[in-house]
């Protein structure tokens, strides 16, 4: 017997179905608004619309009717949820056929716990899935192509991989990993994956662990912004703020990695509009935040956004709050950021809300026919037409730092190393250290290392 799903919605009352939930309301306006269920918020930022028979969280963007509503809360298929909601809807008959008396659904099932470890181990193996298929499948990277997010040190940097739905075909149809993922969110009751179709970015907590998983829709259906079920844990490239007293914030993470692929590596990104969550105040109360620069959406819901950190959240955290203002007609970085507008017009956009700001330095240092510029977290050596890389990610310790080096050719080719230099007491990079990494890494460019690194001697002296 079919679901008569538009019968269901007609029929069901949605603010108290999902009031069920544990969900507290006040009315606003035709509007009836509360915390969002879908992420953790201190703000009001869900809305449920009566007339409509719909709601929306401008926080994390979930959106939908009462029957996705339930799908999203309890990680259901809509049929399963129609079929959970038939019994409660005055009017519909229920589809017994549909769901007979010895049909176990997962719902019922008591729900399983995993180990810390387990999820990290999961939750990786789920990523590494997803990275190659981003490589075997071109919808994901066209995807990426089209918004200008196809850079490839900032894809292997960040593990940014697609969901094409044939994770359940690379595992075994039964036992704990299967559970395992279900458990996690990673895939749905009947076996389908939650992020299906999404361009997927992973979030790392400060030892390097994966806690979360972002998922972008790559075609028109909704919800557009997929997170796992529960609440939202870690920062996206929150390492960035152990090497960098100025911090960019952006509302989505598509938004960060615009910002990142164009040079401003020091920045992370909220989940939404509304989504500063306790791991952001952690974050910055860990780290001497100096200067915050919001880069939020120029809609309704990042201007909300942007006034409640800049007022209410970050004064005691951090010491200056800047907000960024979009040119006429651009929504957000991903939005700015085309191959005809270069990192400098951003640069201005920085210096129009603080003109001693100092985010992309232009401090260089010219050691014969070498050029080194000083980047917030690092540096760029140029000699002989090939480009060094150097990108501070992560200081564990005093004396440890985590870097990422590229060596660009002439040609278009390039070498990426991802290493830990152990710093001297004094200093916090030796420049000998890098050429050592380089030496060692990267083929192209054992010839001249040697010269390179009797010249940039004097570079030792500089702290960055």
């Amino acid at each position: 017997m079919k679901v008569d799903f538009e019968a269901i919605k007609g029929a069901t009352d949605i603010v108290s179905v999902i009031a069920g939930y544990g969900v507290k309301f006040k009315k606003a306006g035709q509007d009836y608004v509360a915390l969002c269920p879908f992420h953790t918020e201190q703000t009001p930022s869900f809305h449920v619309t009566p007339a409509k028979r719909l709601f929306h969280c401008f926080g994390c963007e979930a959106k939908g009717n009462v029957i996705q509503f339930v799908a999203l809360k309890e990680g259901l298929t809509e049929r399963e949820a129609a079929i959970k909601l038939l019994g409660k809807v005055p009017g519909v008959i229920p589809a017994r056929s549909l769901q007979t008396a010895t049909t176990k659904t997962e719902q019922d099932e008591p729900k399983k716990t995993l180990k810390p470890g387990d999820v990290t181990a999961l939750l990786q193996r789920v990523v590494s899935f997803y990275g190659k298929t981003l490589a075997k499948d071109r919808a994901g990277l066209d995807y990426l192509k089209r918004r200008h997010l196809a850079d490839a040190t900032m894809l292997g940097t960040f593990q940014i991989g697609y969901s094409n739905g044939s994770l359940l075909k690379a595992l075994p149809h039964q036992g704990e990993i299967l559970d395992g993922l279900k458990t996690l969110g990673v895939l749905k009751a009947d076996g389908r994956e939650h992020f299906e179709g999404c361009i997927t970015v992973p979030v790392f907590d400060d030892r390097g662990n994966v806690t979360g998983l972002y998922g972008r829709r790559v075609t028109s259906g909704e919800p557009q912004h997929l997170y796992l079920p529960g609440p939202h844990r870690g920062v996206w490239n929150g390492a960035c703020a152990k090497t960098s007293p100025t911090l960019l914030v952006t509302e989505a993470i598509l938004d960060g990695l615009a910002l990142w692929q164009a040079g401003f590596r020091n920045v992370i990104a909220l989940y939404g509009a509304q989504g500063w969550t306790p791991d952001h105040e952690a974050l910055f109360k860990a780290n001497p935040i100096r200067e915050v620069f919001l880069c939020l959406d120029s809609d309704e819901a990042g201007r909300a956004g942007t006034e409640r950190l800049q007022k209410e959240i970050l004064p005691p955290l951090a010491k200056t709050v800047h907000v960024i203002q979009w040119p006429e007609g651009i929504k957000d970085a991903a939005e700015f950021f085309t191959p005809d507008r270069k990192p400098a017009e951003f640069e201005a956009l920085l210096k129009a809300v603080n003109p001693a700001t100092e985010q992309r330095s232009e401090v260089t240092l010219k050691l014969g026919q070498e050029q080194i510029t000083m980047t917030p977290a690092g540096f760029v050596a140029v000699y002989a037409g090939r480009r060094y890389e150097c990108q501070a990610i992560e200081q564990p310790s005093p004396a440890r730092l985590k870097a990422t080096v590229k060596v660009v050719e002439n040609s278009g080719r390039f070498h990426i190393d991802t290493v830990d230099f152990y710093l001297s007491r004094h200093r916090r990079v030796f420049i000998g250290e890098v050429a050592r990494l380089l030496r060692e890494s990267a083929e192209v460019i054992e010839a001249d290392m040697n010269r390179l690194t009797g010249q940039l001697e004097a570079y030792r002296r500089a702290d960055f």
